[in-house]
């Protein structure tokens, strides 16, 4: 799979992107990471957007996506970039990654989210299919909830348990 987009560098000049999805045994290991390292991150932005709009739409997590990569180990967030092509030229290459990225971190973020979700390495669609098919079970929305209340930080559960009481 194979898509293109085009992305503005931080002085206004617009590049064109090809990325090449991941093999699967790579994406495999990216998705895993992601999942795991950076889990807090991610109970939290579903927790939230649960919380705040009592669905999960993608278009409004989309942004949250950054917390996510940022909590990934420095080595793997370039690894995302490795089959992307940034005005022809393939990001893989530490020179040709140093060269498009030196003072340039809002692209560089941007580019990430892209190929995160065009990847699906974070399959939002996923959890908003399972989350919606859930919420008509209410014995599962309610083992769903609990399992998420255990996974937050405890400031967030506060927060939660406050919106319920109202």
């Amino acid at each position: 799979m194979q898509k293109t987009f085009e992305l503005i560098d931080g002085q206004g000049q617009a590049h064109q992107y090809r990325m090449t999805a991941h093999p699967a045994s790579e994406g495999c290991l990216i998705a895993h990471a992601m999942t795991t390292e950076a889990v807090g991150p991610l109970v939290e932005m579903v927790a939230r957007a649960i919380m705040e709009q009592g669905d999960i739409d993608i278009a409004k997590m989309t942004p949250h996506l950054g917390t996510l990569i940022a909590a990934l180990d420095p080595r793997k967030q370039r690894d995302l970039l490795k089959y992307t092509a940034r005005d022809g030229v393939l990001l893989g290459e530490k020179m040709h990654f140093d060269a498009a990225f030196e003072a340039n971190y809002g692209e560089w973020m941007h580019a990430l989210i892209r190929v995160v979700l065009e990847n699906q390495f974070v399959p939002l669609g996923y959890i908003s299919g399972v989350f919606q098919r859930t919420m008509a079970n209410p014995k599962a929305v309610e083992e769903m909830m609990d399992s998420l209340l255990k996974l937050l930080p405890a400031e967030m559960r506060a927060q939660v348990a406050e919106k319920a009481a109202e």
